[in-house]
């Protein structure tokens, strides 16, 4: 009888722990959350064919990293800030300084304003409206 009261007691405090858990640091930040690969771009509406597909977004909280995978072994990150509007329609990004600054092949600036063309599921595709390069769209998958 002990045995069993210490059994389902054990299981008790065990799925309570699990039912509490955190799951997304600072709370929930909505479909974004997580890691998306760079698929492709385009550059007023041309495919950027020198692209790797080698990009990665990262986001958690109001944090957002950019990686770029060199080789199996290695890669370079960059962190940054982002938030969104309430509806999802724009994103603003910034990166603190000349070290932490945005991939060079996204042509984003150190403060961007990024226009959310589509985020629903495993799919996410936005614009960037560059002063140098033009209309740049970018298209995500959730990985």
């Amino acid at each position: 009888m002990k045995s069993t009261i210490a059994r389902l007691t054990t299981i008790l405090i065990v799925g309570i722990c699990l039912l509490t858990g955190c799951t997304h640091n600072n709370g929930d930040i909505g479909p974004f959350f997580g890691k998306w690969k760079l698929e492709r771009m385009t550059v007023n509406s041309e495919e950027v064919a020198d692209y790797e597909g080698n990009i990665f977004w990262s986001y958690q909280s109001s944090t957002i990293s950019m990686t770029r995978v060199i080789d199996p072994t290695s890669s370079f990150i960059t962190y940054g800030n982002w938030e969104v509007d309430e509806d999802y329609t724009v994103m603003h990004i910034s990166f603190p300084d000349k070290q932490h600054a945005p991939l060079p092949e996204t042509y984003l600036l150190r403060e961007s304003t990024i226009d959310i063309i589509k985020i629903k599921g495993s799919e996410m595709i936005l614009q960037y409206d560059s002063a140098s390069k033009g209309l740049i769209t970018y298209y995500f998958v959730k990985w």
